[in-house]
């Protein structure tokens, strides 16, 4: 279970097994989260969440 944080509100979210962390050298870490939410959740741009003691922070937006 991971913790989202956006506009001072929390949502916890299930990360689906898909879910994962991309590292390599001379790149940005990357955190693809997968989850499945029963109502729409508007999650803007800068939302963040941290994983294995890194924080990911979302810069751009997404069309789901």
């Amino acid at each position: 279970m991971l913790t989202l944080h956006f506009n001072n509100t929390t949502l916890d979210v299930q990360e689906s097994d898909s879910s994962y962390r991309y590292r390599s050298l001379m790149s940005k870490p990357q955190l693809v989260l997968k989850f499945s939410l029963s109502e729409f959740v508007e999650i803007p741009v800068g939302a963040w969440c941290e994983y294995q003691g890194v924080k990911y922070k979302l810069g751009s937006p997404e069309n789901i």
